[in-house]
């Protein structure tokens, strides 16, 4: 029980620590009132990010697909990218590629929030629909082109 609140009290420092900086990153005049708005303010928004992980289906010291899947991010945007100026391209030559809809199914430790997010933030996929079927987390995408290293960590089973 005493762990499972040092972690909670690690969790939101981290995120104050992070929001504090990132509002002292953004503002011109650093003064004792914004200081004091800033820090009051990011304790606000750690407390309140806590619990929407927790709502969102993420359990203290579980380990997720959430770092795996943040590396893989950088790479599949500059693909995805690359596959929509071809698109793009091909659509101007008046070869259209509209692309396709897939199913995929979530891992069973990836949060479908961050997930859904993570997937539909690069240009060459973005998610339409999340539905729970027989345990498990299926999400219809529309993407561009082939599975990339950020889709294959956030699933399994490959497309449908």
């Amino acid at each position: 029980m005493a762990r499972a609140g040092a972690a909670a009290v690690r969790e939101v420092l981290a995120w104050w620590a992070a929001l504090v900086v990132l509002y002292l990153m953004f503002i011109s005049t650093i003064s004792v009132l914004e200081c004091v708005v800033g820090v009051a303010g990011a304790a606000l928004v750690a407390l309140v990010a806590r619990q929407v992980r927790l709502a969102a289906g993420g359990r203290p010291g579980a380990k997720g697909r959430l770092g795996p899947a943040l590396l893989a991010f950088p790479a599949a945007v500059c693909t995805d990218t690359g596959q929509l100026a071809s698109a793009i391209a091909r659509s101007l030559l008046r070869r259209p590629d509209e692309g396709a809809f897939h199913t995929l199914r979530l891992r069973d430790d990836a949060g479908p929030a961050w997930a859904c997010a993570l997937l539909s933030a690069t240009p060459g996929a973005y998610v339409v629909d999340v539905r729970h079927d027989s345990g498990e987390q299926l999400i219809q995408v529309h993407t561009l082109g082939d599975p990339n290293r950020l889709e294959r960590a956030l699933t399994h089973g490959g497309r449908r």
